[in-house]
């Protein structure tokens, strides 16, 4: 897969690279990875990477979902 998606969460901008990683743009730390069972796209784990505040988990979980969602949708234009 490829592609990016942004966005931004209490002023900081944030970056789901390849669908797989979540980077925190201003320190490019990698916050948590999309851990896919074998086999599936979509179905897997987020693993949180960075030591830190997980107050924002619930945020990363569902862009992730999105951007899954998003680029399924790429994949598959409805006509």
């Amino acid at each position: 897969m490829h592609g990016n998606s942004f966005f931004r969460l209490n002023g900081k901008q944030y970056q789901w690279k390849k669908h797989q990683e979540l980077v925190e743009e201003d320190t490019g730390k990698v916050l948590a990875r999309f851990e896919s069972e074998e086999g599936e796209e979509r179905i897997g784990r987020i693993v949180i990477v960075e030591n830190g505040s997980t107050a924002d988990l619930d945020i990363w979980v569902v862009t992730c979902l999105i951007d899954q969602e998003r680029a399924d949708e790429g994949r598959n234009p409805k006509v």
